[in-house]
């Protein structure tokens, strides 16, 4: 059975009441993890993982996790549960062609959340109106996944009715507000959740296979593919000397 151990979140637990940096612990998956996993489909990932990640986070409740710690903690088990390499299929920025890239997924840059940062806060629209904000946390990633599934239109609006924080009126009220605002005070609230990004920064830099010069790249892979690795990935993974 694999051991729990100490792990420093991007957050350091600022927004997390009551909960102190050390008093966060992970383990890495064992089989019955796995055959959870492997039960995870896209339809299914957002509401069925937290379930499995109560079996190994001990310290704070995986639905209070902000976004980019949530990342974070799946990016900790593919690299310490599996394996820290992967590969990647892309066109080299230099020589345009198309290479399999490998890539250390211990490379990747871990952004820790602004010294300071606290929740609401309050930022000046454009408009001249001032708005509450706050992070999206992992409930929040579940509830706008199932008013996706519901909904007409798409989640693009909701995701950001979902961070502003008015004791006076609910999600669906807030939403109706978003839509009236101009693009440009919208922006601004997007651009509150980049500001405040914490978590992996998912850029990792590769060598070409072909022209052999450095460069970096969005990593995109699929989280689902990478939580249960299979075929070449598994064999990555694990070693080919079987």
């Amino acid at each position: 059975m694999s051991q729990f151990t100490n792990v420093k979140l991007p957050s350091n637990c600022a927004l997390y009441d009551g909960v102190k940096p050390e008093d966060i612990q992970l383990r890495t998956f064992v089989g019955k993890e796995e055959e959870m996993l492997a039960q995870l489909s896209a339809e299914n990932f957002q509401s069925k993982l937290p379930l499995i990640l109560k079996e190994v986070v001990k310290g704070v409740e995986i639905e209070a996790l902000t976004a980019g710690d949530h990342l974070f903690i799946l990016i900790w088990e593919i690299i310490n549960s599996y394996s820290n390499l992967s590969a990647i299929d892309l066109n080299c920025e230099h020589c345009r062609n198309n290479v399999i890239a490998n890539i250390d997924l211990n490379d990747l840059n871990i952004i820790e959340l602004a010294e300071g940062y606290a929740e609401p806060c309050t930022i000046k629209l454009p408009s001249g109106n001032d708005i509450k904000l706050r992070l999206l946390r992992v409930q929040d990633e579940i509830n706008i996944i199932e008013y996706s599934k519901h909904a007409e239109g798409s989640s693009w609006l909701f995701r950001l009715a979902t961070s502003i924080v008015d004791p006076q009126s609910d999600v669906m009220q807030r939403l109706a507000y978003l839509s009236t605002l101009g693009v440009r005070d919208v922006a601004k609230i997007r651009s509150f959740h980049e500001k405040f990004y914490h978590g992996v920064q998912l850029e990792v830099p590769y060598v070409c296979s072909n022209c052999e010069r450095e460069g970096q790249i969005p990593l995109p892979f699929c989280l689902l593919d990478m939580l249960v690795p299979q075929g070449p990935a598994l064999a990555r993974a694990v070693g080919d000397a079987i």
